[in-house]
């Protein structure tokens, strides 16, 4: 996905910087929309010659300086954060910057390069094919996000599992012992 255009005398924050934290409640949520059908909703933005309809604005008209300034430090931003406007691919998850990453922030600062790097993989000699190749490329990231979503899903139903196994061997150990320690305290009184 490639954000804003931005020229080259603008100083745009990068939240693309690195490794981001892992915060549960945002890969909880992020599960919960990915696996639940909800309607798309944000602006939409349009390129090219397509003319915005309702709730819909062209890229053109949005001003970088108008984008929130999000720092990498606050990454993942919540799927609920009010800097959340823009539509994603993914209905449910807004985006804070058109084109932006889902968790929130701009694009990366290489996207330029990697977009000419995708048009070349795939060889794409027109607009229309471009076009067809993103919306292919995001189905299937989609449905890829869609497995791990579901594979996160087991994982997480498999550890709540193994730990009531745990739990319940705990308390097994420790009834054992008890009843160890209660038969040793019999063998005394009757010594």
């Amino acid at each position: 996905m490639t954000p804003a255009p931005l020229t080259p005398q603008e100083d745009h924050n990068d939240a693309h910087k690195g490794e981001l934290r892992y915060d549960e409640s945002f890969e909880r949520d992020l599960a919960r929309v990915v696996g639940s059908p909800l309607p798309a909703d944000g602006i939409h933005v349009v390129y090219g010659e397509e003319k915005p309809g309702d709730n819909e604005v062209h890229i053109i008209h949005v001003r970088p300086q108008d984008l929130p300034d999000v720092q990498h430090e606050e990454l993942p931003l919540s799927l609920n954060d009010p800097r959340r406007k823009f539509r994603s691919p993914i209905p449910g998850v807004k985006l804070t910057h058109p084109g932006g990453l889902l968790e929130g922030g701009p694009g990366s600062d290489h996207d330029a390069e990697d977009a000419q790097k995708f048009i070349d993989h795939f060889q794409i000699r027109s607009s229309e094919e471009l076009r067809q190749r993103i919306s292919e490329q995001t189905d299937i990231a989609i449905e890829e996000l869609k497995s791990r979503v579901n594979a996160r899903q087991t994982a997480i139903e498999n550890n709540e599992k193994v730990d009531k196994e745990l739990a319940q061997k705990e308390m097994e150990v420790r009834i054992l012992q008890r009843m160890k320690d209660e038969a040793k305290e019999r063998k005394k009184g009757v010594a």
